[in-house]
Formats: structure tokens, C-alpha cells, sequence
């Protein structure tokens, strides 16, 4: 095992896939319900490690939150 790197990374949701989403969930189009879910996932920060030596990776931790058991 070599050296390991610590960093964050985020993932991005888009209002507009959610707005698709949305509307194959049913959600209707006006109202505060669906004014929220657009928002889902938008944007997600990740804790991760990555091995120098293998390039694997480790989410360590989700919006601020450690995970109890690392995940690849």
C-alpha cells in the first residue's frame, strides 16, 4: 500500500435532469415540494482518499459527515 492522499471532491446535480426527474416522479410543477427537490443533490462534498502507488479510492466522509467504514 503507498502513500495516501487526502482531498475533497463534489458531486453536482442539475436543477434541470431534476426537473425531469420531478416530473417522472410525479412531483407537480408549482409548489414549494418540487421548489426544494430541484436543489437535490446540487451539490455534494465528498472526504476522500486516493492510494499513490494503485490510484484507488475512499470516500471517507459525505457532506461533513465520516463514514463509519470507508467505501470504494
Amino acid at each position: 500500500m503507498g502513500q495516501r492522499i487526502k482531498y475533497k471532491d463534489y458531486l453536482h446535480g442539475s436543477k434541470s435532469s431534476n426537473h425531469s426527474k420531478a416530473d417522472e416522479l410525479g412531483i407537480p410543477e408549482e409548489g414549494s415540494v418540487r421548489d426544494k427537490f430541484i436543489y437535490a443533490l446540487y451539490e455534494v462534498e465528498f472526504d476522500m482518499e486516493v492510494d499513490m502507488e494503485t490510484g484507488e479510492t475512499w470516500i471517507l466522509g459525505v457532506n461533513g459527515v465520516k463514514l463509519e467504514k470507508p467505501v470504494k
